[in-house]
């Protein structure tokens, strides 16, 4: 993946809703299905990786409730 698409990518995740997140995850989810091109597929695992170690990242830093 290019540096620059990279650094937007991260920027997006991490100014986005967890919803926008959600449906971004499923749209590469579908992608991946589509798509012939090992180099892309990577690129795509790439990006569901970043959206869903954001998730978890957030989810962690939640107040625990009592």
């Amino acid at each position: 993946m290019q540096k620059q698409l990279l650094k937007d990518l991260i920027d997006w995740i991490e100014n986005s809703s967890l919803e926008d997140l959600a449906l971004r995850r499923l749209k590469l989810e579908e992608l991946i299905g589509n798509t012939m091109g090992t180099e892309v597929q990577s690129d795509l695992k790439l990006a569901i990786r970043l959206i869903d170690e954001e998730v978890v990242t957030r989810a962690c830093l939640l107040p625990k409730s009592a």
